[in-house]
C-alpha cells in the first residue's frame, strides 16, 4: 500500500535558507575575517561556498525530521541491511571497475588520452577512499532514504525517475560566476538559483553530464529496488567515482578530434552517456524481485 503524498513544501524552507540568508552570512564572514586571529577560511569564503554550506544545513535540518516521519528510522529503511549485502557490494564494485575501465580504454584507443602515470599507490588509495566516501553518503541519501519514501508514495517507476532527476540536478547547484571576485548583493541567492538551468544547458558537456548522472541515478535506483539494500549501489558508485578521480593521475589528456566525444572531465562525455545507457538497459532486462519495503 502506498503512503500519503509527502509534504514537499518543507524542502522549500531548506532552499530558502541559503537564498535569503546567504548574502548576510557572507558579509558577516568577511567582517569577522578582518579581526586579528581570524581563521583564514573566513577570508577565503566565496558566496558559492557560503550558499552550499547553508543549503547543507537547511537540508539537514529539514531532512532528518522529514525522513523520520516517513518511516526512515533504522538501517533497513536506509538500505544498509539486507541479504548478501557484502557480496553485492563486491559485485557492484567489480562491475563499476569494468565500466570505468571500458571508458578509459575507449579514450586511450582513440587517442584522447595517453597513459602517463604520475601518482603512486598513495594517491590512488586516496582516490579510492574519496570515491567510497562520496558513494556511501549519496547512496544512503538518494537510493536509501529518498527512494524508499518515493516508492511508498508513488510507485517504483516514477520514484526511480524522480530521485534520478533530483540526484542529477543537485550536482549543478554550484554554477560558475559566484566564486572569488563576485559582487554579492541581497539578491545573490536568487541570482544563483536562476543560473542553475543555464549551468545545466550551458553546452554539450554540461548536458551530457546531467544525462549521465540521471542515467546513473536510474541504474542505481533499479538495483536498490531490486535488492532492497544499497550494497551493489555503493560498490558500483564508488568504482566510478574513484575512477573519475584516478584517471587524471594516470593519464594525460590530449583531446584532439575526439574532444566532444571524450572530454577532459570523464563525467561530461558522450562516451560515458552511451556506456551508462547500456548499463541501465542491461539492468532493466533482469526481472525485478519487488518494491522497496
Amino acid at each position: 500500500m502506498r503512503d500519503g503524498r509527502p509534504s514537499w513544501h518543507w524542502w522549500w524552507v531548506a532552499l530558502a535558507l541559503p537564498v535569503l540568508l546567504g548574502p548576510g552570512v557572507f558579509w558577516l564572514a568577511h567582517a569577522l575575517a578582518d579581526r586579528p586571529g581570524a581563521p583564514s577560511w573566513l577570508e577565503e569564503a566565496t558566496f558559492a561556498r557560503v550558499f552550499q554550506r547553508l543549503l547543507m544545513a537547511g537540508a539537514l535540518g529539514v531532512g532528518v525530521p522529514w525522513f523520520y516521519r516517513r518511516g526512515v528510522r533504522d538501517r533497513v529503511a536506509l538500505g544498509l541491511a539486507g541479504d548478501r549485502m557484502g557480496r553485492q557490494f563486491v559485485f557492484g564494485l567489480c562491475v563499476g571497475v569494468v565500466v570505468a575501465s571500458a571508458q578509459l580504454g575507449v579514450q586511450l584507443a582513440c587517442g584522447a588520452r595517453e597513459w602517463e602515470p604520475d601518482s603512486g599507490w598513495g594517491g590512488l588509495a586516496a582516490a579510492g577512499g574519496s570515491g567510497l566516501m562520496a558513494a556511501m553518503i549519496e547512496e544512503v541519501l538518494f537510493r536509501g532514504a529518498l527512494l524508499g519514501v518515493l516508492v511508498r508514495a508513488m510507485g517504483v517507476g516514477w520514484a526511480v525517475a524522480l530521485q534520478a532527476a533530483v540526484y542529477a540536478t543537485v550536482h549543478f547547484l554550484k554554477p560558475p560566476g559566484f566564486g572569488e571576485g563576485y559582487g554579492v548583493h541581497w539578491g545573490s541567492g536568487f541570482a544563483l538559483l536562476a543560473a542553475v538551468p543555464g549551468h545545466i544547458f550551458g553546452g554539450v558537456g554540461e548536458v551530457a553530464r546531467w544525462v549521465l548522472l540521471a542515467l546513473l541515478g536510474c541504474a542505481l535506483g533499479v538495483m536498490a529496488v531490486r535488492q532492497r539494500h544499497i550494497g551493489w549501489c555503493v560498490g558500483f558508485h564508488a568504482a566510478l567515482a574513484a575512477g573519475a578521480l584516478a584517471v587524471p593521475r594516470l593519464t594525460d589528456y590530449e583531446g584532439g578530434a575526439w574532444r566532444v566525444l571524450c572530454p577532459k572531465d570523464p563525467s561530461a562525455g558522450i562516451d560515458g552517456v552511451v556506456l551508462m545507457a547500456v548499463v541501465l538497459c542491461l539492468l532493466m532486462w533482469r526481472r525485478a524481485r519487488g518494491p522497496v519495503t
